[in-house]
């Protein structure tokens, strides 16, 4: 058996050996070459996937600072809206007084009853405090126009609910503190409808029987007799009716008070804080006028014609 030529020994090579060699070079040269074309390929590949990475890298990076910027203006502008929003409710609070007196030159102008119901909504809405001597100068001149046109009546139902918010923090308001001890009294208060709200019922101090406080219809005294009473009643919260209604020292608080025109007595009573419906009517319309000229307590007895 013939051996094969030692490759470390070039003398040993025949030409069939070297044919064999450069074919099995050339082979192995394009298998290189082949290898190689796939490697470039691979690497544009990677390269070609790189770049919208990194296209992909910049725009979030310019997007984030736009939208911090935009974010930022967005804060800034609305600092702004409210520093001029706050401002401008406080020249419209400024300038309120004016309106209402304005308006009330022209109290049987339907624009003028909505703009006094407009300021003095907002004003309680927001605790501001219009000098109540114009509220009450005003709430006049809407009485007294309401004869011959009735939405000048919304304005000063209006303007009376917003003298009661007024006088809930005036001097001279009793403090309204329910006291431990109650003496067998009794006291009424009507509802003005069917599954209206209550109001409830607080007594404060003691005070002697022809002195103290009353709540009852008009001719009928449930305590007459009593040596000693109550100095004040606190009804607070509900709706009540105070036509036909005899009060003294009677302190209404968050109450929403109807009055239909009946008869009615009131002796050093306080509406606090309260709202009401009025009918317009002769007798409302002195309830009304004789509310708007006190401070804060009422006395006031409706005249015999309806």
């Amino acid at each position: 058996m013939q051996s094969l030529p030692h490759i470390y020994d070039p003398g040993l090579w025949d030409a069939e050996t070297m044919a064999f060699s450069e074919k099995r070079f050339h082979t192995l040269e394009s298998q290189v070459g082949q290898i190689a074309q796939r490697v470039a390929n691979l690497e544009g590949h990677k390269e070609a996937s790189s770049a919208p990475e990194r296209s992909n890298a910049v725009l979030i990076a310019i997007l984030s600072v736009l939208g911090a910027g935009f974010i930022a203006y967005w804060g800034w502008l609305g600092v702004e809206v409210v520093t001029q929003g706050r401002q401008i409710s406080q020249i419209l609070t400024i300038l309120s007084p004016e309106t209402i007196k304005r308006a009330s030159l022209r109290p049987g102008d339907p624009q003028s009853a909505e703009q006094v119901k407009q300021i003095v909504q907002k004003a309680v809405k927001q605790g501001e405090r219009i000098d109540s001597t114009v509220v009450s100068e005003a709430g006049a001149k809407f009485v007294d126009a309401s004869k011959n046109a009735p939405e000048a009546w919304d304005a000063a139902i209006a303007l009376i609910n917003y003298k009661s918010f007024l006088d809930a923090s005036l001097p001279g308001v009793p403090v309204t503190r329910e006291t431990q001890w109650v003496p067998p009294t009794t006291y009424n208060i009507a509802v003005p409808y069917k599954g209206a709200a209550r109001t409830e019922i607080a007594v404060m101090e003691a005070a002697t029987g022809d002195q103290a406080a009353r709540l009852d219809y008009i001719g009928v005294d449930q305590n007459a007799g009593k040596p000693i009473g109550n100095q004040y009643i606190v009804a607070e919260g509900g709706n009540a009716l105070i036509d036909n209604v005899h009060m003294r020292n009677v302190i209404w608080v968050n109450v929403h008070i109807y009055y239909r025109g009946g008869p009615v007595i009131m002796e050093n009573v306080y509406f606090l804080n309260c709202t009401f419906t009025v009918d317009l009517a002769p007798r409302g319309q002195e309830f009304a006028k004789a509310f708007l000229a006190t401070s804060p307590a009422m006395s006031f007895k409706s005249s015999t014609n309806a």
